[in-house]
């Protein structure tokens, strides 16, 4: 282990640097779409209710109307913060950065007693490329279940270097199994990083029975609440699972692959990356310097002007254009009232749905339209052009009639609709 003071100096600096460049502008930076809000709706209900769940979030790997289920890892994960932030969904940005950071250092704290000192350009370098790579600057102040991979991956590649270094020691095949079984509650994908570290292992020899066997105990302990819920209601998971594989042929839209299937393997490209960078570093030192110089500037460029929209949300919509909308909602303090988005496609408008429920003005259920006194629609289209071919979420109730509007942004209006008057 080589933590002297210079590499004591630059952990701190990475880890200030860390935080930092995650600070950016993180109201208008972060995203917070549908899938977010109905997962912090979720865990709004299990704080409210007590009602505590063995699975978390569905999937979009379905089979006849069939949702495969991820584990509850995410939902428990981010009860604490949103308790003690007040359910502020910015207060939980700020969690996962930290969050995020802690997970960063520990890997490199890991690699720093495995790696030789004459090495440790080779950490350095991961840890660069890691600060610095905006897609995870984005995903770790961003909460979706995905966006845990990455943190797992960093954690799981420093713990895959140590064993290349040395014995496969059993409590630390048991933590390296327990993370692989986490990264799976927040992501089916997460079975690609399984196996790219699982044949690594193999490469470097290391993979004895009795390792394997404490990786699958740990493995299990690590998604223990999918296999209890499995055991409870007659292997659903995996029914729907195989059931989505058999069907594969017919049912094409069963399986859609998305980019972020591939974000758990970031940390392994970036450490191959490192590794490459530290080889060239040993004949062209200049050109791996001027690389890393390059890569920093681009990462700057990226990180510090304004981002004209939140992460993955559509144009011109942020958070804090989000919060504005929903807190002109709560200052109506309206009765029998509901929401339409027809500004992301999501109708039924999961994001602001929750942050009004966490303040106490909870809109009517997702299938209470048709009992709809009041109706607050979001949009960036005209109200005419909307009520011409009307969403069920607005015919149903016949709330057709403008009471009210709102500029939010220069391109988004919030309106007030009731019922239509004879």
């Amino acid at each position: 282990m080589f933590l002297d003071k210079n590499f004591k100096f630059f952990l701190i600096l990475v880890f200030v640097f860390y935080i930092f460049i995650r600070l950016f502008h993180v109201p208008q930076s972060l995203g917070f779409g549908s899938d977010a809000g109905r997962d912090y709706l979720k865990i709004l209900n299990i704080y409210e209710q007590k009602d505590f769940t063995l699975i978390g979030p569905p999937s979009r790997f379905t089979n006849d109307s069939y949702s495969f289920y991820f584990g509850p890892a995410p939902y428990y994960i981010m009860l604490p913060a949103l308790v003690v932030g007040n359910w502020s969904v910015l207060f939980a940005s700020y969690y996962l950065i930290v969050l995020n950071s802690l997970a960063f250092i520990t890997s490199m704290l890991i690699l720093a007693t495995c790696v030789k000192k004459d090495d440790r350009f080779l950490i350095e370098t991961w840890a660069i490329l890691l600060l610095f790579f905006p897609l995870l600057i984005e995903t770790s102040r961003t909460y979706w279940n995905p966006y845990f991979m990455p943190l797992v991956s960093a954690l799981v590649v420093s713990i895959l270097i140590k064993f290349k270094h040395s014995s496969l020691k059993s409590w630390l095949a048991i933590i390296l199994g327990f993370l692989f079984g986490l990264g799976l509650q927040f992501h089916f994908s997460y079975a690609l990083a399984i196996a790219l570290c699982m044949s690594l292992l193999f490469f470097f020899r290391k993979l004895t029975i009795k390792g394997f066997l404490f990786i699958l105990f740990g493995f299990c302990l690590g998604s223990l609440p999918l296999i209890l819920f499995d055991l409870r209601n007659g292997f659903y998971n995996i029914t729907v699972f195989l059931s989505s594989i058999k069907n594969l042929g017919s049912n094409s839209e069963s399986i859609q692959f998305g980019s972020y299937y591939l974000i758990s393997l970031i940390p392994f490209v970036i450490y191959f990356a490192a590794y490459f960078i530290a080889r060239i570093k040993k004949s062209y030192a200049y050109a791996a310097y001027t690389f890393l110089v390059f890569y920093i500037i681009s990462a700057l460029v990226y990180v510090i002007p304004s981002p004209k929209k939140g992460f993955d949300m559509v144009d011109n919509w942020n958070y804090p254009s989000l919060a504005k909308a929903s807190n002109i909602v709560i200052s109506e303090n309206p009765q029998n009232y509901n929401i339409v988005d027809q500004l992301t496609g999501d109708n039924r408008a999961m994001a602001m749905r929750y942050l009004l429920a966490s303040q106490g003005s909870k809109p009517m259920g997702v299938t209470n339209y048709p009992e709809s006194d009041y109706l607050y629609v979001i949009t960036h289209e005209p109200l005419q052009k909307i009520l011409e071919n009307p969403v069920w979420e607005i015919s149903s109730g016949d709330n057709t009639n403008e009471l009210k509007r709102w500029k939010i942004n220069k391109s988004v209006t919030l309106y007030k609709l009731g019922k239509k008057t004879t």
